[in-house]
């Protein structure tokens, strides 16, 4: 029997939600994505909760991203619509759909993050409320080492946390940074050592759930409101994503995915 991708635990107003893919550094994947969607949705909801706790499984890794194993096929069925005509609907981005439940949950939603948290796993981290990181976490954005520009939705919500200088930093370096540059640019809240994450997150939790829900839920809603107010056009909005569909249909990108596989560096040639 195939193990849960996403594995959800409730206790008293605490809701944790884990990534459940620890053999494959919990990436993301199309099938994981409607789930995590689907929880967030039924737990917005559910007025038992008051906080949700998000995590990847173990305390090796938060998130590495998506699975870049699969994700020609992914391009490929993307190409083939947008080539017959077809517009790829927002409830089709499976990423941003689940990035949206997130944002959009009634709860505040907090990140615990062990280990890595890369490129998706970013933007992950971006849509929860707050972030929590061990001290050993480490933070990337390569997407342009993969030649592929990253989701214009996740850019935003990573520059609405630490800004233009310290987005451009991140996605045009695609190097990584420790936790405690994470906590300097403000990608994370708070460090502490590894062995005391656990507690310390769901010490914040626990204070977070005796507050008032409905206050709780109408002040997140307020702060999300603010943060989404400077959105594109929707002309501005279709260039960004045919600049985005380039890139993913370039020979650069294939190559960025090859390297990747192979564990080499891409040899880009700008087509």
């Amino acid at each position: 029997m195939q193990e849960k991708l996403i594995l959800v635990k409730k206790s008293d107003s605490i809701c944790t939600v884990i990534i459940n893919r620890p053999a494959k550094h919990n990436t993301l994947c199309p099938e994981l994505l409607q789930e995590m969607t689907a929880v967030f949705r039924s737990l917005d909801s559910d007025s038992s909760i008051h906080v949700v706790v998000l995590r990847g499984a173990g305390e090796k890794v938060f998130c590495a991203g998506y699975d870049l194993s699969i994700v020609p096929a992914v391009v490929e069925e993307v190409t083939d619509k947008t080539t017959q005509g077809q517009a790829v609907t927002r409830e089709e981005d499976l990423m941003n759909v689940a990035m949206e439940a997130i944002c959009d949950c009634r709860c505040p939603v907090i990140a615990m993050i062990f280990g890595p948290c890369v490129g998706a796993g970013c933007d992950l981290a971006a849509a929860c409320d707050l972030r929590l990181a061990a001290s050993t976490a480490r933070f990337a954005i390569p997407a342009v080492r993969r030649g592929v520009i990253y989701p214009p939705d996740s850019i935003r919500r990573v520059m609405s946390l630490i800004g233009v200088g310290a987005t451009r930093e991140l996605v045009f370096s695609a190097d990584f940074i420790d936790a405690a540059r994470a906590r300097e640019i403000g990608l994370v809240n708070r460090v502490v050592d590894s062995k005391e994450l656990v507690e310390a997150t769901y010490s914040l939790a626990k204070s977070i759930s005796c507050n008032g829900p409905l206050a709780l839920a109408a002040t997140k809603k307020a702060i999300s409101k603010y943060v989404q107010a400077a959105r594109l056009s929707p002309a501005e909005e279709e260039e960004v994503q045919k600049l985005a569909m380039r890139c993913a249909m370039s020979e650069d990108f294939q190559e960025g995915i090859r390297a990747f596989l192979e564990k080499r560096q891409p040899r880009f040639q700008g087509k």
